[in-house]
């Protein structure tokens, strides 16, 4: 189906957008009131059919990113794992890898480098991510 289908999906989205322009250049031209009446309906829901699933899947993103990323880094400061574990890991490493890293380790910030590990963990999470970004939507449709 075409809703599995990311490239068949913007395709659909790039097709109903020039639809959306064409009908708002008409509805620009036309002198008939009557009929710019009903070209505004269709405009309306023309805009509706994109613009509504767009908006909700860039919320439903924006929440679940930044969501998990402040929670891996509230996790990692909790716990106090992150930039420790890195440098315990660092450590056993051939010396010729692990006395550089282990030299940077010791400049960063535990804060900066916990917020480094979380964004890590968000790449590492991407996947999961955009499949609650994609469950959120919905939900989040259901209020646009």
């Amino acid at each position: 189906s075409s809703s599995a289908d990311p490239v068949a999906a913007m395709k659909g989205q790039a097709d109903t957008i020039g639809k959306f322009m064409t009908k708002l250049s008409e509805y620009k031209e036309c002198k008939d009131k009557e009929q710019r009446k009903v070209m505004e309906g269709e405009i309306i829901d023309m805009y509706v059919e994109f613009a509504v699933p767009a908006l909700s899947l860039a919320l439903a993103t924006l929440f679940a990113f930044p969501g998990a990323f402040f929670l891996f880094f509230a996790g990692l400061g909790a716990t106090g794992r992150g930039l420790p574990d890195l440098q315990a890991l660092f450590a056993t490493f051939p010396e010729i890898i692990a006395t550089p890293a282990l030299n940077l380790f010791e400049k960063v910030d535990p804060t900066v480098g916990n917020a480094a590990v979380a964004a890590i963990l968000v790449e590492l999470a991407s996947p999961l991510l955009l499949l609650l970004s994609a469950a959120l939507k919905g939900k989040i449709e259901a209020y646009l």
